[in-house]
């Protein structure tokens, strides 16, 4: 007898398996899908190990495939082992992350009234019965998830108690159908030669004219021809199709049909162009190490904004299509893919695939195929990419490998994609490069290790032909202490320095970026009288004001009307406190009144070709003025930009989160580096209110080595990582005081089995409430576990569904 060591898709600890006898007849192998039960309900399993010696006495029976063929491979099941126990989550959710678009399908439950039930019987009926029924019989039925959505706890106990008494029953539906991806019907010729001939001379002697018509067009195209061309040109049926099969003269097939997602891509084909000796110096390293049969070490790339990393990364992924085999090029924001795609598309035409979260789940599930199938040499997208299916990855490259965005939040597992890059490259011996201009401090400090191999670009360039000409001066950063320009009287969101750059940027029909740390309007409405400030009832962070008179949370997404009278003290006296995006457009129409301004933010660049439409306006110069947060700072080129201003410089930067300067360093760095990057020369000013931090004085001076040093220097004092990791437990309630109190519960837990094994180089911080302490209606304490190996204490403790793990998280928010 065989038997499987089974992935449930199931709330389960965290790496355990279910053992599930095969039967006989039925062909399993390791990295099937397949239909089990467990406990009362039908769910899918992942074959994760194969056995002929059962760990436990009694099993159950495996039911039936799932996939027909295995959906993981050896390796990928490796991966899987990996980030289950690197993250503490399922096996089965780690699978996820490997697997199709669409695959996870799930049981539901679904209620409807029972057709024997007599109208006397419903009239003997509570009231909380009588809305369950009442919403069964508008609905039809309902699924057991909507109906607790709908109806409440209350309404859940009535349906218990008319599910008992038999007037409501219950049945299990796959909700969620395969996906599969589009196929279309091909013909193709199952003779040749001499029986060509034959079968074409007795065709026309019979006068089967449309069957002669059709066999004589497909032996001329002489290859498979997709049924509805074939019919279309020769006026040909599916009948006659059907009567050339059944003699034997054809055969049809079904293919997949890949939906060309660059189809209308503009992408003229370029050539590589040539190298500064730096850059020549940082290619020959990878190349070299394509050919190192040994476990490489991941690259760090720390190229200045401009510096040429791209023309790096597609020269790498030339020789290592050469050598046969295919790359990853990972971007921390889906905004960055368009222009990413560009450039990579017009190096390899027809062979970048792309998979993020933006298209539809048809489009995703064809283009997985396509990657799977080995269409592409290249796939780019944000960290869910690694995921991609490429049969013989040689390279991964992280782009702006700094970026938070690289941290999975939600859903579990909360993976860091620079990590899971790491342990993908290691297990398929694939080369890694980490690209940036502001290197995370940890991956820098790696190179001080030995961990990570140091490449550097210190120089600006710019392509001429197929040329590169050095450029000697980055853009000039100008710190602009907003202190002095309300003594000076200014009261506006502009400096002087900023509204004078402004004006001569638009005089010269330059373009400028005014990059903002927030979206919306104003940052928050407060009463002038008794300082009330607007909050999210199911949160507990301030409402954003958004025009013309829409408060937002960017929590949870509720909208309210903005109040006329403060509800606490009554008073008239509401205003705008801070500054948004919408905010800065109209001051700079009213400055400017000429000027042409785009908004781009998260508000504003939504749907599937958002991004690539303001985008694509922005490069045509058809505006002078950009107005958007973050994603400014993610690496794009503008190469007509020569103004670059942060309204608001410290934002974020005092945030009770150990990364705080880290973070602001990076994203002003990066956002000043968005300036001067054609032959003009870049300008950037930075205001702020608190202009000699460190942070800000590294900004100036266009130095991440001095930033570094500071940064690092404070971190091995307060024993921060990269000296250390760190894992945050949270736990979230709808009442506060449980919040707490489990909170508390969980962290005597630990500190006795800190105590019990003797775990003294582990620290716990905590419990206390989490700076949002509310969140969708759910109150937040967390805990911190710092250690080298901090995820050793939790190896014995279960962990209820109030709470979530994030191992090294980029935030303490």
């Amino acid at each position: 007898m065989r038997y499987a060591e089974v992935a449930v898709d199931s709330v389960t600890w965290i790496s355990k398996t279910y053992t599930y006898e095969i039967p006989i007849g039925l062909n399993i192998a390791l990295g099937h899908a397949i239909w089990i039960l467990f406990g009362a309900k039908r769910v899918q399993g992942i074959v994760i190990s194969l056995t002929n010696v059962p760990p436990v006495q009694a099993t159950r029976f495996v039911e039936s495939l799932s996939e027909e063929k295995p959906v993981l491979t050896e390796r990928q099941i490796q991966l899987v082992k990996w980030v289950s126990s690197q993250y503490h989550v399922s096996l089965f959710q780690s699978a996820l992350l490997f697997l199709a678009p669409s695959f996870r399908r799930r049981n539901t439950a679904f209620v409807k009234l029972s057709p024997t039930v007599k109208r006397e019987e419903q009239n003997k009926l509570t009231q909380n019965e009588t809305k369950v029924v009442d919403y069964l019989a508008e609905h039809g039925q309902a699924s057991v998830p909507s109906l607790r959505r709908s109806l409440g706890p209350s309404g859940m106990n009535a349906l218990r108690k008319l599910e008992k008494e038999g007037i409501a029953v219950r049945e299990i539906k796959n909700e969620s159908k395969k996906l599969e991806p589009r196929t279309r019907k091909f013909l193709e010729l199952s003779i040749s030669g001499d029986e060509l001939k034959k079968a074409l001379k007795d065709l026309q002697d019979r006068n089967a004219t449309r069957q002669y018509q059709l066999l004589q067009f497909l032996s001329e195209e002489n290859k498979s021809l997709a049924q509805i061309d074939a019919l279309k040109s020769t006026g040909a049926t599916s009948s006659v199709v059907l009567a050339l099969e059944q003699k034997g003269f054809i055969r049809r097939s079904e293919q997949y049909v890949h939906r060309d997602l660059l189809v209308n891509l503009e992408a003229p084909l370029s050539a590589p162009l040539s190298l500064v000796p730096k850059q020549n110096e940082a290619l020959t390293k990878i190349v070299s190490s394509l050919d190192n049969k040994k476990r490489r070490k991941p690259f760090l790339l720390y190229g200045i904004t401009g510096s040429g990393k791209t023309e790096i990364y597609l020269q790498a992924l030339a020789e290592v299509i050469k050598r046969g085999k295919q790359g990853i090029v990972l971007v921390p924001e889906i905004s960055l893919t368009p222009q990413t795609i560009q450039r990579f598309s017009e190096r390899f035409p027809g062979r970048v695939g792309v998979l993020h979260s933006q298209l539809s789940q048809g489009q995703r599930r064809s283009e997985w195929q396509a990657i799977k199938d080995g269409a592409f040499d290249v796939v780019i997208g944000p960290r869910s990419a690694l995921g991609a299916p490429l049969p013989n990855i040689g390279l991964i490259i992280i782009d702006e490998e700094h970026d938070a965005a690289y941290k999975q939040q939600d859903p579990a597992p909360r993976y860091h994609a620079r990590e899971l890059a790491e342990e993908i490259a290691h297990l398929e011996n694939a080369v890694l490069v980490l690209g940036s201009a502001t290197p995370d401090i940890s991956s820098y400090h790696k190179t001080t290790t030995g961990e990570y191999e140091l490449l550097t670009l210190p120089e600006r360039i710019v392509p001429d032909g197929n040329n590169a000409i050095r450029l000697e001066s980055l853009p000039r950063v100008n710190i602009i202490d907003m202190r002095e320009e309300l003594k000076a009287g200014n009261t506006s969101i502009f400096s002087r320095a900023l509204h004078n750059g402004i004006n001569e940027t638009l005089a010269r029909h330059e373009q400028a970026i005014l990059f903002l740390n927030r979206r919306g309007t104003a940052t928050s409405v407060q009463c002038r009288s008794c300082g009330y400030i607007e909050r999210c009832k199911n949160c507990s962070t301030a409402y954003t004001f958004h025009a013309p008179n829409a408060l937002r949370c960017h929590q949870c997404n509720a909208t309210v009307t903005t109040a006329k009278i403060c509800p606490e003290c009554r008073s008239e006296k509401i205003r705008f406190v801070g500054i948004g995006t919408e905010r800065v457009v109209r001051e700079v129409l009213k400055s400017f009144p000429t000027a042409r301004v785009l908004r781009w933010d998260r508000d504003t660049a939504t749907g599937q070709n958002a991004h690539k439409k303001i985008l694509d306006a922005f490069l045509k110069h058809e505006a002078d003025v950009l107005v958007g947060t973050q994603m400014l700072a993610k690496g794009l080129h503008f190469p007509l930009v020569s103004l670059v201003g942060a309204i608001n410089g410290d934002i974020g930067l005092h945030l009770p989160d150990f990364r705080a300067a880290e973070r602001t360093f990076q994203v002003l760095s990066q956002v000043s580096g968005r300036a001067g990057r054609g032959t003009t020369q870049g300008n950037s000013i930075v205001q702020t209110y608190d202009p000699e931090n460190y942070a800000m004085q590294a900004v100036k001076q266009i130095s991440f080595e001095d930033f570094y040093e500071k940064e690092i220097s404070f971190r091995h004092m307060l024993g921060y990582p990269p000296f250390t990791n760190m894992i945050r437990l949270i736990c979230t309630h709808p009442s506060e005081s449980r919040a707490e109190i489990n909170a508390t519960k969980m962290a005597q837990r630990l500190r006795d089995e800190i105590s019990l094994k003797g775990l003294s180089e582990i620290k716990l911080i905590g419990p206390a409430p989490a700076y949002i302490q509310r969140v969708r209606g759910r109150y937040r304490w967390h805990l911190i576990i710092q250690g080298a190996r901090p995820g050793q204490i939790l190896d014995n403790i279960a962990l209820g569904n109030t709470w979530t793990i994030d191992v090294n998280p980029v935030s303490l928010i």
